[in-house]
């Protein structure tokens, strides 16, 4: 008689019915009776189910959350010893309980690992030939079903959020436990610019939400109505930035919770472009061009044909006549063409600064006056930087 066949009958009519992901792990629960876990790729807890495994500190993806490199680290180092479709028992000091290991491989691809827990029973009880039924049988639910890690906190939700997991509307509405958030937008994040267990601490208090992640060693705290900063709130975190030597960049208002990760990743870039030692909190909006341009320079664009012909001629000139037009006219731009302010920065008289706005007009026959001719400037001021 063919091995598991009532089993196999129930598997294909539970797949028939479109069951619940979840209905198929008590399934296997019901059919080896060891609590059971099954994870994404990364380790990822997609369902549980036996010995309250949820609260049972097994979760990888838990170990280190606030340290990312850490925790890649860490998946990695368990992933190595998974090198085959075999079972594999696993001993892990940082668990409470042994566990044993199927990958669940498509063609060249992991989609997840089946997890068993062992409890009153060892795991070496475990019948082979039940575990590769059961192996089968999750590698087509992890391919077909698409699994996605379940929410179990505010700080893993912004994690799938960011990491783009959490992708469609209806996947939110499945854990509004964790997203009631979505009714009370608009939203900013805040990213600051390294992630530290204090600085964690520090602004978790300020800011008095659970809403944040530590991702790409940068720290990302979620904004609404509700915890938006006052004036006294934003001093107070200059403070913290100052303290900790970091800055802080706001992204624009975003509507939508599933918009998050491509503000993230947007708003990242203007990090690259801060200047040093100023330990404040930048607005989006003010590096949108630098982040346009960032994008293209990533994607491989030419950005040739639009540089500026003008700032190569003043830089050229710089350098054959001793001169500083070039930084002249840049802190002049980025003055919003004060001259006053401008003079400041460069530590000279006003007059000084105007004459040479002056010549640079003269020599290179250009109107400073004219809005489109001071915004192809500022365009290739930017592109030659």
């Amino acid at each position: 008689m063919n091995p598991f066949y009532n089993e196999k009958i129930v598997f294909m009519e539970m797949l028939m019915k479109h069951c619940d992901f979840h209905d198929f792990v008590k399934f296997a629960h019901t059919f080896v009776d060891y609590p059971i876990i099954v994870t994404d790729g990364l380790f990822r807890i997609v369902s549980a189910i036996g010995n309250q495994p949820l609260d049972d500190g097994y979760d990888i993806s838990k170990i280190r959350i606030e340290d990312a490199a850490e925790n890649q680290k860490y998946r990695d180092g368990v992933a190595q010893y998974i090198v085959s479709d075999e079972p594999f028992i696993f001993d892990d000091p940082h668990l409470p309980q042994r566990r044993l290991y199927l990958r669940l491989r498509w063609e060249e691809e992991t989609y997840g690992y089946l997890i068993f827990i062992e409890s009153t029973r060892n795991l070496s009880e475990l019948d082979p030939e039940k575990l590769k039924f059961l192996q089968s049988v999750f590698t087509i639910l992890n391919r077909n079903y698409h699994a996605r890690a379940i929410v179990t906190s505010p700080q893993r939700a912004m994690h799938y959020l960011l990491e783009g997991i959490t992708t469609t509307t209806q996947q939110l509405n499945n854990c509004s436990t964790f997203y009631e958030k979505c009714d009370q937008g608009p939203f900013k994040i805040l990213i600051f610019s390294k992630a530290t267990e204090k600085l964690i601490q520090e602004a978790q208090k300020r800011l008095r939400t659970d809403w944040f992640a530590s991702l790409d060693n940068k720290l990302v705290f979620l904004l609404d109505n509700q915890n938006a900063m006052n004036d006294k709130e934003t001093q107070d975190m200059l403070s913290l930035l100052k303290e900790f030597q970091v800055s802080a960049v706001l992204s624009d208002e975003f509507a939508d919770l599933l918009q998050m990760r491509d503000q993230y990743h947007a708003v990242k870039k203007v990090l690259c472009f801060l200047p040093e030692k100023e330990f404040r909190i930048f607005e989006f909006e003010k590096y949108k061009i630098d982040v346009l341009l960032a994008f293209c320079k990533e994607k491989q664009i030419d950005l040739t044909t639009f540089k500026s012909r003008v700032i190569d001629k003043i830089n050229d000139y710089d350098q054959q006549n001793n001169t500083d037009f070039y930084r002249t006219l840049k802190e002049y731009l980025e003055c919003g063409k004060n001259i006053a302010d401008t003079a400041k920065i460069m530590f000279v008289h006003k007059n000084t600064i105007a004459y040479r706005l002056d010549r640079i007009q003269s020599l290179f026959n250009i109107d400073l006056r004219d809005y489109r001719t001071c915004l192809n400037l500022q365009l290739g001021i930017l592109i030659h930087a």
